[in-house]
């Protein structure tokens, strides 16, 4: 029997929603929250480190209490393995993750702001529009992607 892995709805009414950029050093964060008809918004960026990030998660739980969120999603781009700490330590936490393509980001860059320029905050606020669109894939899926790609990648290498 073959079992296939269902894809969850990203709800940004029952979830918190929390969109990085990441890179080797740094990650950069957007959270939106929309409450009592307001949207309040925050962003920040964290050293991307286990203890760093473990920290910023404690604030993250304490948003979620306040607001009553039932769950909290971490949305990044699979970026060459620098977001494995943070999937890591969401996964330690229960969180849900999902991945958002660079391929999307790059192109909502160019219709947002007619600039396909690098902006790490940018790129952070673009990763949460395309998830509250849920044109997202579970980092699961996406992580065993990257792995058969960049296996792909080693063998082609040796062979040469």
């Amino acid at each position: 029997m073959k079992l296939l892995l269902k894809e969850t709805k990203v709800n940004p009414s029952s979830e918190l929603l929390v969109s990085y950029d990441v890179s080797k050093g740094e990650l950069y964060y957007y959270i939106e929250i929309l409450f009592d008809g307001n949207i309040y918004s925050t962003e920040g960026n964290i050293a991307n480190k286990v203890q760093n990030i473990k920290i910023h998660f404690l604030e993250l739980d304490e948003l979620q209490r306040k607001y009553d969120f039932k769950n909290i999603r971490v949305i990044c781009e699979p970026i060459g393995g620098y977001e494995l700490k943070l999937l890591k330590v969401a996964e330690n936490k229960n969180y849900l993750k999902s991945y958002v393509s660079s391929e999307a980001t790059n192109k909502g860059k160019i219709i947002e702001s007619n600039d396909s320029e690098k902006s790490d905050i940018k790129d952070a606020r673009l990763i949460m529009r395309i998830a509250q669109l849920d044109k997202t894939r579970s980092s699961i899926a996406a992580t065993n992607l990257f792995h058969t790609e960049s296996q792909g990648t080693q063998r082609k290498n040796k062979a040469n």
